[in-house]
């Protein structure tokens, strides 16, 4: 249509299955994703908002919506919306409660997938709140947003022009690619045969009941993997040859074993698509859930578990240019609004050095809000810090208490400990001692 400003695309199909899912219940987004930073000295408001309306104006992603054109998903490109920056003043809860209400708001994705807002605590601190919708957003774009955050804010307060290469590729161009491609049948055939017979569930016993339709309200247990053991983790992985991903994800599913009982465990973890030209500097949503399916074998040590995730996981990477949703439907998957599919825990671990948040003048800190929601039982994330991994496990509150939580995550590290100072000894032996261990903690 002439001076028409919108410009229509065809959503992913990564997209189009968060967006359905996410319709299950309109009045609550389990796709909410968030960047906050707290800002602390000579704070230039004027530089934060400014910063924020430039990445908007950059990233197609960032002005456009998601609707129904017709009986077609599609993603609309606004060329000229408007940018608004909420600005608020300090508020009367405890900042974590107020952030954590910021987080949950929820978003007409309609109109726009973000929301910015500035918390003017005191002249010299502010807190900066990005909100998003996972529709356009995953780790890889929050890690771009920070970027060019300090990029743009930097530029403003230098009286300069920002840095910053052209974007080579609309996220709707990559979306009318992908759809022209189609799905390759091939990778649907690989993880037919890799998951024939698995079980319907890999988790921990719940405490109570299973909901007919779970509320998705997740409480976070925050932890932290000690210089010793993370060293040892690190020499393990050296010595054979592995990431320090695949002996964490070997550790994780010793863990399941040792709750469950069963041998045959599916570990959820998330897997980007990006490192194709074009990609690295999009907004939009480019990583998916992979599963990673075993056998544990409890009279072999800890070294032959993570010989066999070695291969499970190189096998999942090659075969990772699939939606998750073309994975359960190859599966014929049943539909259960009560359960998360397949994937009942998910394993994400952050490695990957981040950029310094450095502002002049000005003091910045990357604050991790919890939203108080999950999507599936449990959630592991493990950031490197340092000599340190930080660990926020976040459980599904309505199938587990705060005790039982602790106790997963603390079961976790004792079990880390364990494997990494001796990673021959018969995994049986390791899960019984970590049995023990929790019913003497239990105990009066």
């Amino acid at each position: 249509m002439a001076g028409d400003s919108r410009r229509v695309f065809p959503v992913t199909y990564e997209q189009e299955a968060i967006w359905l899912h996410d319709r299950r219940d309109p009045a609550l987004s389990i796709y909410l994703e968030s960047w906050a930073c707290r800002l602390r000295g000579a704070v230039d408001i004027t530089a934060v908002e400014w910063a924020v309306r430039q990445i908007a104006a950059r990233h197609p992603a960032l002005h456009s919506g998601i609707e129904f054109d017709g009986e077609r998903l599609v993603q609309v490109m606004h060329e000229d919306q408007a940018v608004v920056v909420e600005r608020l003043g300090r508020p009367e809860l405890d900042l974590d409660e107020a952030l954590e209400r910021l987080v949950r708001r929820p978003l007409e994705v309609k109109v726009s997938p973000w929301r910015a807002t500035v918390l003017e605590l005191a002249p010299d601190d502010v807190v900066l709140v990005i909100q998003l919708h996972h529709l356009v957003v995953d780790d890889w774009a929050l890690a771009i947003l920070e970027q060019e955050f300090v990029e743009f804010y930097c530029a403003c307060v230098a009286g300069r022009a920002a840095r910053l290469a052209p974007l080579p590729l609309l996220p709707g161009e990559h979306a009318a690619a992908q759809r022209a491609a189609g799905i390759d049948t091939s990778l649907v055939a690989y993880w037919q045969e890799n998951l024939r017979g698995a079980p319907a569930e890999s988790t921990v016993p719940a405490d109570q009941q299973l909901p007919e339709r779970p509320a998705n309200r997740g409480a976070l247990v925050r932890f932290q993997i000690d210089a010793g053991v993370t060293g040892r983790l690190a020499a393990m992985a050296r010595r054979w040859r592995v990431t320090p991903f695949v002996v964490l994800a070997a550790a994780v599913t010793a863990l399941l074993h040792a709750r469950n009982g069963s041998p045959d465990q599916v570990l959820g973890t998330t897997v980007s698509r990006r490192g194709r030209a074009g990609l690295d500097q999009m907004f939009t949503c480019l990583t998916g859930v992979m599963p990673l399916r075993q056998q544990v074998r409890a009279e072999e040590g800890f070294c032959a578990l993570v010989a066999s995730t070695k291969q499970v996981v190189a096998g999942a990477l090659a075969h990772r240019d699939i939606p998750f949703s073309a994975i359960l439907a190859g599966l014929r998957w049943p539909r259960n609004l009560s359960r998360p599919p397949l994937c009942q825990v998910v394993l994400v671990v952050d490695d990957v050095p981040r950029c310094a948040l450095e502002l002049p003048g000005v003091r910045a800190e990357r604050l991790h809000v919890h939203s108080g929601i999950v999507k599936v039982d449990l959630g592991l994330t493990l950031i490197k810090d340092g000599d340190c991994y930080q660990g926020r496990l976040v459980y599904a509150s309505d199938l587990f208490s705060p005790r039982t939580g602790q106790q997963i995550a603390t079961d976790f590290c004792i079990l880390l400990a364990a494997v990494t100072a001796a990673p021959d000894r018969p995994l049986s032996d390791v899960t019984a001692e970590v049995v023990a261990g929790r019913q003497r903690r239990a105990e009066p």
